[in-house]
Formats: structure tokens, sequence, C-alpha cells
């Protein structure tokens, strides 16, 4: 999918290099820096992955493993 320009509203856009710590954190977060091949604009756009798996949900039996044992008995804490 090509984005609009925003300054001369052209499609001939494509992905820029990010730059330095903070654009690569916002490319981490799915806001990717574009160009535009005509008036050479640098912009920055939210870009998805629209083609990832569907994730299962957890059921009930997934967690019982994560029950936890208590190392203290009962009987031995104070009243």
């Amino acid at each position: 999918m090509r984005f609009r320009c925003p300054w001369c509203q052209s499609e001939r856009t494509r992905r820029s290099k990010t730059r330095g710590f903070f654009e690569a954190f916002l490319a981490k977060v799915a806001i990717k820096p574009f160009r535009c091949h005509d008036c050479d604009c640098r912009f920055f756009h939210t870009q998805f992955n629209h083609k990832s798996k569907p994730t299962q949900l957890a059921g009930p039996s997934s967690f019982a493993s994560l029950q936890a044992q208590p190392t203290t008995p009962a009987a031995s804490l104070p009243k």
C-alpha cells in the first residue's frame, strides 16, 4: 500500500531509513519513516503488518502449570 505525500500528494513514496534512537523506537511501535520520490519530503506514517497470524487464546488448562505450590506449610505459620 502506497501512502500519499503530505506536501505534494504524490503516491510515489517509499520507506526511508531510520535515523537515530528516537526514530528506531518509533519504528518498533509501527510509526515508520517514508520519503517522497517527487519532492523529497520525509514524513512518518503508521504501518501495520496485516499478514500476521491470529493468536490463539489461552484456555484454563494453559495456566495449570503456573499455579505455585506453597513453600511454607500452613501449620508452621504464626497465628
